[in-house]
């Protein structure tokens, strides 16, 4: 089954966005996806 992301999408348009490993919870969102990726680092994901 697919997995429909239209809401994190319309949330966070023109942002890179870190998920958990369920595909569907973010953790983190930044401008840039080293910015998205540190955030969720320091949240220890």
């Amino acid at each position: 089954m697919a997995i429909d992301w239209t809401r994190i999408y319309k949330k966070y348009k023109g942002l890179w966005v870190a998920l958990k490993s369920d595909e569907k919870t973010v953790v983190a969102s930044g401008k840039t996806a080293k910015e998205a990726w540190n955030i969720a680092q320091k949240k220890d994901y």
